[in-house]
């Protein structure tokens, strides 16, 4: 009996690669006889001598992330064609899961916090400010100091 391949190449790690890209789970790419199991992929992309799978590894993952934002809008779109609620309830599942693992993988694109960007007083130059910013944030600063007490 033959074993599953558990020998780095080249030609398997373009494949794996190419199949995430496009949207498939590991885990299925792993299942076909020809590939090696999810541990062996696992321990590739700890070795160091394998930096270059890493690298096309990592990049397959985030055009496999952007795939699924492009399902999400498929999938709604087609929920406004199905005949009953379980059909509903299933698509709404499935754009549901794929927001929420968008949001935790690419957090600054799709997570639920908005970036902020602060200003402290010492960056800002008041002699800079219209009349209307100035007012603004010196009302900002009322509010700010009533909110801490």
């Amino acid at each position: 009996m033959i074993g599953r391949p558990c020998k780095y190449n080249d030609q398997l790690a373009s494949e794996i690669c190419w199949r995430l890209a496009a949207g498939d789970a590991l885990h299925k790419i792993c299942n076909d006889k020809h590939m090696p199991s999810t541990v062996t992929v696992y321990a590739w992309l700890f070795d160091d001598s394998k930096k270059e799978f890493l690298n096309r590894y990592t990049q397959a993952r985030k055009m496999q992330a952007y795939g699924w934002a492009d399902q999400i809008i498929s999938i709604s779109d087609g929920a406004a064609s199905a005949d009953t609620m379980v059909a509903i309830n299933r698509d709404r599942l499935k754009a549901d899961n794929r927001k929420w693992l968008l949001s935790k993988l690419i957090p600054s694109k799709y997570g639920d916090k908005p970036e902020v960007e602060v200003i402290t007083d010492t960056a800002l130059d008041k002699n800079k400010l219209s009349d209307e910013e100035l007012d603004q944030y010196i009302m900002l600063l009322k509010k700010m100091k009533k909110d801490s007490d």
